[in-house]
């Protein structure tokens, strides 16, 4: 794992604190919303140097109550208010194109030039409940929603519905994988046909329907492990991003009640585990258990991740993963 990049200021504009979402965009910026300027979206070079920030604080064109998701097309950004139920379109060049309505909070998007694509959500109407994957046209309306799960929604089980998206190596095809198993899916955007991949490991378990609906409140386990999604570098290869228990997760657990408990560091909480798969033999070719959590991969074979820099600051650092294979 090399460091391709890390950004952040001590202060100013550029100031990034934990609880931050990162994406790139066509010309290999980083774009960073964080909870210091929830309404704003800063902007840094592929160097990792601070550019500008996009949005304000407000309801009208170009501002944001809270910017929840930020997604790449090929030719900008939408940002996506999850307060105002709203998505705006920017170019590569910063320019306001459009406003649209959110129907939902995306957990992932792929869009194409205009706009218009695949967007992973969990939508609380009578006919779109329990679908995980929805088509949107430019206008950002549902047209059609996709993979109907068989459990009946519950709020407290919304993980078993979560999923993530990322584009495949051809234009064809697309990849879709769950958040609670280790389960991924390559499928077909002409018949949304898919053909799925699942990795029985011990250490990421299949959670049944009871362990995903009960919290665990008294900490009697460690939590979870987590898919966080699929890179793929190569028609025959895939990279997989997995957060497995730390071996020190109850020492970043602090309890705030009776039946509460707040995480205070989620790199002592998770670590990931960086997996690289040969869709051919179905063999694993690689594997790389890291200490930080990686939250989503950026590109292929590379992710991020944040920590507190030396100085005291928080940065973000940018990752990739490389291997020979012979």
């Amino acid at each position: 794992m090399d460091t391709v990049v890390s950004f952040g200021d001590i202060d100013g504009p550029g100031e990034i604190a934990w609880e931050f979402h990162v994406t790139s965009d066509a010309r290999g910026r980083y774009w960073v919303v964080t909870r210091l300027a929830p309404y704003q979206a800063a902007v840094f070079s592929p160097a990792g140097r601070y550019l500008q920030s996009v949005g304000a604080k407000g309801g009208g064109p170009g501002e944001f109550n809270r910017i929840a998701r930020i997604a790449p097309f090929p030719g900008g950004m939408l940002l996506t208010d999850d307060v105002q139920r709203r998505g705006t379109l920017y170019d590569l060049d910063f320019r306001l194109l459009r406003s649209r309505p959110a129907p939902g909070y995306p957990d992932a998007q792929l869009l194409d030039a205009g706009g218009a694509g695949l967007m992973s959500a969990v939508i609380k109407t009578p006919d779109r409940i329990g679908y995980s994957v929805h088509v949107v046209d430019t206008g950002g309306v549902i047209v059609r929603s996709l993979f109907l799960n068989r459990l009946p929604y519950r709020e407290d089980m919304a993980a078993l519905f979560k999923r993530n998206l990322a584009s495949a190596s051809d234009a064809a095809r697309f990849w879709v994988s769950h958040r609670r198993e280790y389960a991924f899916a390559l499928c077909r955007y002409a018949e949304f046909s898919c053909t799925t991949y699942l990795r029985p490991v011990t250490w990421f378990p299949r959670p049944t329907a009871a362990e995903i609906g009960k919290r665990n409140i008294a900490l009697e386990k460690p939590p979870p492990a987590e898919l966080q999604g699929v890179s793929q570098d190569d028609p025959r290869f895939v990279w997989t991003l997995s957060w497995v228990p730390d071996v020190r997760w109850k020492a970043a657990v602090v309890p705030t009640g009776i039946d509460s408990y707040r995480i205070i560091d989620l790199n002592r909480y998770f670590d990931s585990i960086v997996e690289r798969i040969d869709l051919i033999t179905h063999r694993v070719v690689a594997s790389y258990r890291v200490d930080p959590v990686l939250w989503s991969f950026l590109s292929p074979g590379q992710a991020w991740f944040y920590d507190e820099d030396e100085d005291g600051s928080t940065r973000a650092f940018v990752v990739r993963f490389t291997m020979l294979v012979p």
